[in-house]
């Protein structure tokens, strides 16, 4: 992923993908993914040098997790992700949630179920009218 993933893209996801306004299962409310949104900008520095030492522990045959040996920077102006290493903690952070660990066995699971649902129901989430709206209002 090259460009900033932000908040309307993780609302995208998660409505495209099902994980969220479907009536006939278990389901995220969309206060529960916009509340994440803080939690992750706030900590994805942490998490994103937690998996380097845990990789680098792994490559020198010490599994383990270990001390941040490295003081880890602090970004308050961060308001969006980028990267596949922060997209595949965003996609850890709502499986960890209960609803979606009694839907699916894994998070691999849910992105396959992801796709599956986008695949059968198409957009249901589309900013062609948001967009549209924002042209309206500069004219």
């Amino acid at each position: 992923l090259s460009f900033p993933f932000n908040l309307r893209d993780l609302m995208q996801l998660v409505y495209n993908g099902g994980l969220c306004g479907r009536p006939d299962c278990h389901c995220l409310l969309p206060s529960e993914v916009e509340a994440l949104w803080p939690y992750l900008l706030r900590t994805m520095p942490r998490m994103v040098s937690q998996r380097e030492s845990l990789r680098r522990g792994v490559a020198m045959g010490n599994p383990r997790k270990e001390e941040l040996d490295r003081d880890v920077r602090k970004d308050l102006e961060k308001s969006h992700l980028l990267g596949l290493e922060e997209l595949s903690i965003l996609l850890e952070q709502l499986y960890d949630n209960d609803k979606m660990k009694s839907r699916f066995p894994s998070p691999l699971e849910m992105v396959c179920g992801m796709v599956k649902h986008s695949e059968q129901c198409g957009r249901l989430w589309d900013d062609s009218f948001v967009e549209h709206r924002e042209a309206l209002d500069v004219q």
